[in-house]
């Protein structure tokens, strides 16, 4: 598939952003004035975010494609893969497991395969070629995010969502994300970030250093000198792939790892500061998709557990973006005819749905592409800080 130029970028991301149905209570304002009161909030950020940046696909149709579905077919082509379903990364990744390999390699080897990928796709252009056989000659001793830095695919986006976030002084983000393009867009921020990744199979290895919090970690004040904001990474990180919850039978075991997780234990897999968090701040979920298991594993697993019976915050906000929920995107086509109505009465109904499924949990669903969405939420969070001084 042929990258997108930037002005078919630019034009897809307005329609995305004009399917939006209105919203009688929008929780942009909710969250305004929850920091207008002195309160928190804190962001849960997922792969989607960025994944357009990183692999820009062509558009099919009007649409562009799900990174996730379209790296899973890739993958499957590449291992394999036997069945006719090959949209679910976690999937192919247990097909992976279950041929015998150990899990760290399995893992690694999928890391090597974006990296590949990526690599293949930068070498189509001319003036590149040379420039990428040096990267693929070294690329075994760099992760796939250094690659991504050394071809400069957020940096020259019109905008990486990120680089929104980190500007917003905030003490921590949590990030389904196995890969630190977040940590870099606060150092490109003038900010110094601590990696802290969830070594949840196991104790951390003695070079984790740093990256495993301690059982009495606690946060630093972002007015203090020598402020660092944490980048914790949930479902684990590609410099130790041990920890990359990919596979089905990860997430299922992820899952029963933090149901009895208690905070009292030596070293929780959820750490202490990281639920008191949680549950004291108004959470922000961006680039994730529903039906995805990072998504259910935070929303039915993570999140109960850190917040338990303690109230929840009224300004609680889940971003999802219409293009990339295939049941939503399925459901709204209809015949060439009336296309139009149809798509749009779907989208609706859709929207009425989530929000009130979502409600039990003071959930307000925002239907937005995900780089408006953060420039709205950046725009609250300048307005605040304007009224503070």
């Amino acid at each position: 598939m042929a990258p997108l130029t930037r002005e078919q970028q630019m034009a897809l991301r307005k329609k995305q952003a004009e399917d939006r149905p209105p919203a009688q209570d929008d929780p942009l304002d909710a969250i305004k004035q929850h920091l207008q009161g002195g309160g928190k909030i804190l962001p849960i950020v997922g792969n989607s975010l960025v994944d357009n940046l990183i692999f820009p696909l062509s558009a099919e149709e009007g649409k562009i494609p799900r990174v996730d579905e379209f790296l899973a077919e890739f993958w499957a082509e590449k291992v394999g893969y036997p069945f006719v379903q090959r949209t679910r990364m976690a999937h192919i990744a247990q097909f992976v497991l279950m041929r015998g390999a150990a899990p760290s390699i399995a893992k690694k080897s999928y890391v090597d395969f974006l990296k590949e990928l990526r690599l293949d796709m930068s070498e189509t252009m001319d003036e590149e070629v040379e420039f990428v056989a040096g990267l693929r000659r070294k690329s075994g001793s760099l992760a796939f995010t250094d690659i991504c830095a050394e071809l400069d695919l957020t940096s020259t986006a019109d905008k990486n969502p990120l680089d929104a976030l980190a500007e917003m002084n905030l003490p921590l983000y949590i990030t389904t994300s196995y890969y630190d393009f977040l940590e870099r867009a606060l150092q490109q921020a003038g900010k110094n970030p601590l990696t802290h990744i969830c070594f949840w199979d196991g104790p951390p290895p003695p070079e984790a250093g740093e990256h495993a919090a301690e059982r009495d970690f606690r946060l630093g004040d972002p007015k203090t000198p020598g402020f660092r904001p944490i980048v914790y990474h949930l479902l684990g990180h590609e410099r130790f792939p041990e920890t990359m919850v990919l596979a089905e039978d990860d997430f299922l075991k992820y899952l029963k790892k933090i149901a009895v997780d208690s905070p009292n234990s030596q070293r929780p897999v959820i750490p202490t500061y990281l639920r008191d968090q949680i549950a004291n701040s108004a959470l922000v979920m961006m680039g994730l998709n529903i039906a995805d298991w990072d998504f259910r594993m935070l929303f039915h697993g993570v999140l109960p557990l850190a917040i338990e019976n303690k109230p929840r915050h009224p300004c609680l906000a889940l971003q999802l973006d219409p293009s990339k929920q295939r049941e939503l995107v399925e459901g709204a086509e209809g015949e060439e005819g009336d296309k139009e109505p149809r798509k749009q009465a779907v989208i609706k109904a859709a929207y009425d749905y989530l929000d009130q499924y979502f409600k039990h949990a003071n959930f307000k669903v925002v239907l937005q592409e995900s780089g408006a969405f953060v420039q709205d939420l950046w725009r609250v969070w300048q307005e605040v800080q304007r009224e503070s001084v």
